[in-house]
């Protein structure tokens, strides 16, 4: 997103859209660290509260962008930078993603010690 914001060349969005591939591979890295670290009578609430967040912000992040955008493709605009909401959700994502490496997978539990009762 970053490099869409700043494209300086009409080649520049067509290299960016490489990494968004990437992007296809999040939702099933993220449901299956959380899945890991609940237990298996909470997996439907915690894979209902991913699709709600994610729900949640389909909805309100077109009302958030879309008047950010037009505010700065308008002549009124603050300063004179036309990819400044692209870079916001650039920014944005770049916040998720060190959230994300902050997750530390939860050790497995030993099905030997669990069948025990220790």
């Amino acid at each position: 997103m970053l490099f869409y914001s700043i494209a300086w060349s009409s080649w520049v969005p067509y290299a960016a859209a490489v990494f968004s591939l990437f992007y296809v591979f999040s939702q099933p890295c993220i449901r299956s660290i959380v899945s890991k670290q609940v237990g298996s009578c909470e997996q439907g609430k915690v894979q209902g509260f991913i699709s709600g967040i994610g729900s949640f912000a389909q909805v309100t992040s077109p009302l958030v962008f879309s008047p950010l955008t037009a505010m700065f493709l308008s002549e009124r605009a603050p300063f004179y930078f036309p990819g400044f909401s692209i870079m916001c959700v650039g920014f944005a994502s770049m916040v998720a993603f060190v959230q994300s490496l902050m997750i530390r997978a939860v050790p497995p539990i030993s099905t030997q010690r669990a069948a025990n009762g220790n």
